[in-house]
């Protein structure tokens, strides 16, 4: 039985017994649960099972590397596990709610290719160069080469997170002493009166530029993708219960939150406004403000597009049309369906197929 975007039926419900999906890694910000090393389309698939897939079909192999929009997360379930919790029920995963990138890439290469989902929600672009190169490490070892990585990143990065920035404040090695990394991060104190996104844009740059050079290292194809938002989103709603009044006690709380009444201003301003350029001019302004919910910022896009440029990458876009509520191509505040999935799809298989081509 297919999935459809909203499937309710009981049986076909991933849950959590857990309670969570995920592990908090000084390293790599958060981990799936163990075993949980990759995203098929209806259930996990362990690093072990996927070495030996991809062994035993002697295919090529495509990485998909990003956060919550490659991997496919619906945080629409958030109400109905609450309803769940109240009788006892465990959760639902976020998981398997809909066909990712990923899911129907898979069916545009068709046969020829082992397409990897290793995406992770929350992952930064500087989280994701290290996820890759720990791949990059592991696949070595086990004689696996990686023909494509396909990366989308640029949501978190722009994230405030209580002034949390990965570089900052995840282990910058793996293995680091204890007193060593407490002195470490005693150098770096979370500023108190600024917002801080979780990536300056100088690094989003710099690591970008990383992840092309390693994918290119590898001996792989990198393709970029540009992310979508929805702009017609209220500023700062999520699907989770926020504390505005903590969120105001943490560093850099009160002006995060100061600058989301002032998109929240400037979406009511304009929400209701038959359509015209400058009612998408003001929803634009109003998304750049808002830092509570994980959205790219135009000035991340932009650096996006010059790496692309300077780095001979091929980028994938796809534009949203703004003439109407865009309900049809998000999930939620920022996660694509199928409509803009099967788009990124479609044009990452023309890519992969136009480099296959290519003379060695």
């Amino acid at each position: 039985m297919a999935r459809t975007e909203q499937d309710a039926d009981e049986g076909h419900l991933h849950l959590l017994p857990e309670g969570t999906s995920f592990q908090q890694h000084p390293y790599l910000y958060r981990v799936l649960l163990p075993g949980q090393d990759f995203l098929e389309e209806n259930g996990f698939s362990t690093y072990k099972d996927t070495v030996k897939r991809i062994k035993d079909s002697g295919k090529a192999v495509v990485l998909s590397l990003g956060e919550s929009s490659t991997s496919g997360w619906d945080t629409t379930v958030t109400p109905l596990n609450r309803e769940r919790k109240a009788q006892g029920l465990a959760p639902v995963s976020a998981f398997f709610r809909y066909h990712n990138y990923t899911d129907l890439l898979r069916e545009c290469v068709g046969e020829q290719y082992e397409v990897v989902n290793a995406g992770i929600p929350g992952h930064t672009v500087l989280t994701g160069l290290r996820r890759l190169q720990l791949l990059r490490d592991a696949f070595d070892r086990d004689s696996l080469k990686i023909r494509h990585v396909v990366i989308h990143y640029g949501n978190n990065d722009c994230l405030w997170e209580g002034n949390f920035r990965d570089r900052w404040h995840l282990q910058p090695f793996r293995r680091i002493p204890w007193f060593i990394e407490r002195r470490r991060r005693q150098l770096f104190l979370p500023k108190l009166n600024e917002i801080v996104l979780r990536t300056s844009l100088v690094d989003f740059t710099r690591y970008l530029k990383r992840l092309v050079k390693t994918t290119n290292d590898m001996g792989a194809q990198a393709i970029l993708i540009r992310p979508e938002i929805p702009l017609y989103w209220r500023p700062g709603r999520r699907f989770v219960d926020l504390d505005f009044g903590q969120l105001a006690r943490q560093p850099g709380g009160q002006k995060a939150l100061a600058s989301m009444d002032e998109a929240r201003r400037l979406w009511e301003s304009a929400i209701n406004l038959p359509y015209s350029r400058h009612k998408i001019e003001l929803l634009q302004a109003a998304a750049e403000l808002d830092f509570i919910i994980p959205r790219i910022k135009h000035h991340y896009v932009a650096a996006l597009e010059q790496v692309a440029a300077a780095t001979d990458t091929p980028l994938v876009k796809t534009p949203v049309p703004r003439d109407a509520d865009e309900q049809e191509y998000f999930v939620d505040y920022c996660h694509p369906r199928t409509i803009i999935n099967n788009q990124i799809a479609t044009q990452t298989a023309a890519l992969i197929r136009r480099y296959e081509m290519k003379p060695s």
